[in-house]
Order: C-alpha cells, then structure tokens, then sequence
C-alpha cells in the first residue's frame, strides 16, 4: 500500500462554528474523500481510470448498527469524471457548503484544518478537486482557475502517476433552484431527526450528492438542526444535538448550474 496524505479543509472557524470537515488524500494514483461526523462510514472515490464512485465503506456495511435509523443504507453512485483535453483541467469534484448551514460547534479536536471564513446568509463556499497531469505544469504562483474562476488555493498532493491533486475553494451565491428542490426532502429529514435521542455530543446533519450541469457531480453538506429564533431578528440553530441522522440523495433532476 502507498503511503496517504491527506488535506482537510472546512467552513467556519476553529473557535467558533463549522460545516462539515472534510478530509482529502490520495493513496496510489487515487484520490478520496470522506467527511468527519460520518466516521469513516462513506467515501467518495476518483481513482485514476478516471471512475468516480460514492458509498458507504465496507466496514460500514459490515456493522449495521451504524446505520439501522436509516430507512435503506446509502445509495452506491458511480459516474465518469470529466478528463483533462489537452490544456483544459476540468473539475473532477467539488464539495458545497451553505453558508446557512454552518452551524456546528467546531470540535476541540479538530487539528489541522484549513479554515475559510463563512460567508453571508445567501452565498456558498465551494471546494474543487482538480486532478492535473504530469504534462500540464503551473507556474510557482498559480493554481487551477485561479484567474477563470477567482478560486484560491487549499493545497495540492502529489499522486504515483506523477499527476498532481489540487483543491481549490472559492465564493458563489446560493443556487435557488437547489435549494428549492432539496428542502422538501430536507424537511422530511429535520422531522426523522425529532424522533432521535442525543448520544453526548453526536451531530445530525445530510449528504447530498449528485450531477449539475457539465457532468461535474459532488456533495452538498446539510444541518438538520431546528433554528433557533432570537429576539435581535436572527436566525440560528440551536445549540442541541439530537442524534445523528446522516442519509444521501440524487439531486432532482439538473438542480445545480454550473457557475
């Protein structure tokens, strides 16, 4: 077996709030992706044939007490990531984070993270996964769309192949049509999370993923908390956890446009 490393990266702050941690590395000439609070119960996989593939773990499935509250196990996706044509790096993943959904307190464990700022209520943080080949070389100072997309570098890990995976984040405005489409199941989500009973500090939040536009497919992160409302006219979530209740989804239909 190679030897992994790993990037991690998150919205919000080390001493405040955060989405979803999410952990990047490669092993080999693949990559992978895993978020936090699931345990290493589901990956995502971009291995260098160019399949994509998102699923519980096998250790997962192998302990179904880890998943008994759900009303099936994670569906198994596969796809075909976009490839590189000739000078054009396409992104072969990306990771979605709300900015209303930061709102988890960040663990005292949380070590290495690379922090970015939450934004206001009605925009997003995107993180990219760019799989860049040997034949492809950046500048010292640069990164993929550094200049077409405004992104700003995370980090990039080197792969046996002698391609290079870089990530990648950058701003955007909330899609409306997305959120839209995803709130109904989120809502019927929120009301399953009612019924659980809160081990310590355990987290309830929802994966979606799925393809917008392009054949770029990814994750979006969701709390399921209640909101909390205060006298100030702010809306924030409550402090409480009540469980963990984590499930997955397609999006319905080609919800989210490429920007």
């Amino acid at each position: 077996m190679g030897k992994s490393k790993a990037i991690r990266c998150a919205v919000g702050q080390a001493d405040g709030v955060c989405g979803a941690i999410w952990r990047i590395w490669v092993t080999r000439s693949d990559a992978y992706v895993s978020v936090r609070v699931l345990g290493g119960s589901y990956k995502v996989s971009l291995h260098e044939s160019g399949l994509g593939k998102a699923s519980m773990t096998r250790e997962a499935l192998a302990k179904p007490e880890r998943w008994a509250k759900l009303d099936r196990p994670m569906p198994r996706v596969t796809w075909r990531f976009p490839r590189p044509v000739e000078a054009q790096v396409p992104c072969a993943f990306f990771l979605l984070q709300p900015s209303r959904e930061v709102d988890r307190p960040a663990p005292a464990d949380s070590g290495d993270v690379a922090w970015i700022p939450a934004p206001p209520i009605g925009a997003s943080i995107e993180f990219q996964l760019w799989i860049v080949p040997r034949n492809i070389r950046l500048g010292p100072d640069d990164w993929p769309a550094k200049a077409a997309m405004a992104t700003g570098a995370i980090g990039s890990l080197g792969l046996a192949n002698g391609a290079t995976l870089w990530v990648t984040w950058r701003e955007l405005p909330d899609d409306a049509d997305l959120m839209a489409s995803v709130e109904p199941q989120r809502r019927a989500w929120r009301a399953v999370a009612r019924t659980e009973e809160a081990p310590g500090d355990g987290e309830i939040r929802a994966l979606v993923i799925g393809e917008r536009n392009g054949g770029e497919w990814g994750l979006i992160d969701f709390s399921l908390r209640e909101p909390l409302n205060r006298d100030d006219g702010s809306d924030l979530s409550g402090i409480g956890c009540v469980g963990r209740c984590v499930k997955a989804s397609l999006f319905p239909g080609a919800a989210c446009s490429a920007k």
